[in-house]
């Protein structure tokens, strides 16, 4: 582990968020009211997001595990970070500290207007997408996954859309809202694997069509909001075709995982489709959309950088974009106790597959959903104009 005094005066901005993306920030006297900004129904969440923040112009979504939950232990308490509130002049500013040293300041990213909104079932809407950064929305859909169901969960995963009691109503409705609140916005819809031949892919139908219905007149047109479905990849690519016609135009197919051993034991039951399949969904999707209109996320921390830096660049190659992830240490996951990564290693791997990205002039796209958001991975930053500050 690379040891850094953070009370240095002069911070390398990236290498900052690669720590924070990687330890969270812990508990304090402030995180019941961070919990009430961004997790105002206390619904208990199992993603990546915690607290939105921006600094440098980077955004970081910063978990903090009792932003998800009020009343259960949290596992950020090793962490050397936290948020807190100093007073300035005239005002209050939210300032990031470890230890006794405030680091800097930074701006928090409000929830949107319509979070604390209902759709016409009563459903919260904060309950249906997450917003995540500062443009995009994240949903799960309500079913369980059949690799849960069996026995073979993915080891970092603690999916249970089955708690979820929306329609597809209420996924257009919270877009709709959003959308006009904010016409930048993107939204990722994901949900469990099944064993089917669309592994899935059709149990987002109804919801993709509702949501088509509700949004293409005010977006100017079926396809023309920029709407991802995060799924694996279906036997038959007309899966995937069915998906563009209701209105899809990004796909997030995760590989995760690239040496054999790492993959049959974290994804044993999603390790047993063929890698010919990925390949073939990741090929048909660019070959509507063009490169970078599908993304992987990558996991680390669990296998070697190398294996992460190589799989990186065979994802490239095929005009996928890698979405490099730092292990979230969920307590209720099989790896929920799985060592820290080392964020200066986080640091050089997502530096080294930027310079890749750049070196096959890899396309910059920024309305793809939950992959060009930016708030939980760190490979599409630029380090070239943020540069080097230690």
């Amino acid at each position: 582990m690379m040891k850094v005094h953070w009370n240095q005066k002069e911070l390398n901005p990236l290498l900052l968020k690669a720590a924070i993306l990687c330890y969270g920030l812990r508990p304090n006297n402030y995180s019941l009211e961070l919990c009430d900004r961004y997790n105002p129904t206390n619904v208990l969440r199992t993603g990546n997001i915690g607290v939105h923040i921006k600094f440098n112009g980077l955004v970081v979504n910063a978990s903090m595990q009792v932003s998800y939950v009020k009343d259960q232990p949290n596992n950020n308490f090793s962490s050397p970070f936290e948020l807190k509130k100093v007073a300035s002049m005239h005002e209050e500013v939210w300032v990031l500290c470890a230890g006794k040293h405030e680091l800097i300041s930074v701006e928090l990213l409000e929830p949107p207007s319509w979070y604390t909104q209902k759709t016409s079932s009563n459903m919260q809407m904060c309950n249906v997408f997450l917003s995540e950064g500062e443009n995009n929305l994240m949903g799960a859909l309500p079913y369980d996954c059949k690799y849960i169901a069996s026995g073979k969960a993915c080891q970092y995963c603690v999916f249970d859309g089955s708690k979820l009691n929306a329609v597809p109503k209420d996924y257009a409705e919270t877009i709709f809202e959003a959308y006009k609140n904010n016409s930048c916005c993107t939204a990722t819809i994901t949900g469990g694997n099944t064993f089917s031949r669309d592994r899935g892919l059709k149990r987002y139908f109804p919801y993709l069509q509702e949501i088509s219905a509700m949004i293409s007149p005010i977006a100017g047109g079926i396809g023309c909001f920029p709407l991802q479905v995060e799924c694996s990849p279906p036997q038959d690519t007309n899966y995937l075709q069915d998906a563009v016609d209701q209105g899809v135009n990004s796909f997030s197919i995760n590989f995760e995982l690239f040496g054999i051993t790492y993959r049959e034991r974290i994804l044993p039951a999603k390790s047993k489709i063929p890698d010919s399949d990925y390949i073939n969904a990741w090929r048909y999707v660019t070959s509507i959309f063009g490169a970078g209109s599908v993304s992987s996320a990558i996991i680390f921390g669990i296998e070697p950088k190398e294996n992460t830096i190589e799989g990186a660049r065979w994802l490239i190659s095929e005009g996928v974009r890698p979405n490099v992830i730092p292990l979230k240490h969920m307590l209720e996951s099989d790896l929920g106790n799985f060592e820290i990564p080392d964020f200066a290693d986080y640091y050089d791997t997502c530096l080294q597959i930027s310079e890749e990205m750049q070196k096959q002039e890899f396309p910059k796209r920024f309305q793809l959903g939950c992959s060009t958001c930016g708030g939980c991975n760190l490979e599409g930053d630029d380090f070239q104009v943020l540069g080097e500050m230690l």
